[in-house]
């Protein structure tokens, strides 16, 4: 099985919504490499964020509701040891109606499974994503 861990939580000194995904950087490789080919400098973190920037933004989504996207604003990642950090940050939103899409990774494991935990007052929720089950 492969697993990924993602935090959706409000930040309350700067009143915005901080989303934080921690995928192993062995399960990005080869989903990287799949899209984008297999010299991709994994370590030149410039070519690194771009690259994410868009695979993430095509995987991770928030529609609010009515169907409009939340506004999610790319802040970039970080390598540590064998995680791969990437951080997002949106305008404060309410929890109730939302539809939350995470298909991170799924395209390179079948078995991918993403938890997302949600802290976003008063809900508190944990959320499972896999690829029959890609949005909630």
């Amino acid at each position: 099985m492969h697993a990924a861990l993602s935090t959706l939580e409000v930040n309350p000194r700067t009143q915005s919504i901080e989303i934080v995904h921690r995928l192993f950087i062995h399960d990005v490789e080869p989903a990287l490499e799949e899209l984008y080919g297999p010299d991709i400098d994994f370590f030149e973190q410039n070519t690194l964020d771009t690259l994410l920037k868009n695979y993430v933004r095509e995987r991770f989504w928030v529609k609010l509701p009515g169907g409009a996207p939340a506004p999610i604003k790319w802040i970039g990642t970080e390598i540590d040891g064998d995680f791969l950090w990437i951080y997002q940050e949106a305008p404060l939103f309410t929890p109730q109606g939302l539809t939350i899409h995470n298909t991170l990774l799924m395209d390179a494991a079948d078995d991918q499974v993403n938890t997302l935990n949600i802290t976003l007052d008063p809900v508190s929720d944990t959320l499972v994503f896999t690829s029959q089950a890609p949005d909630q």
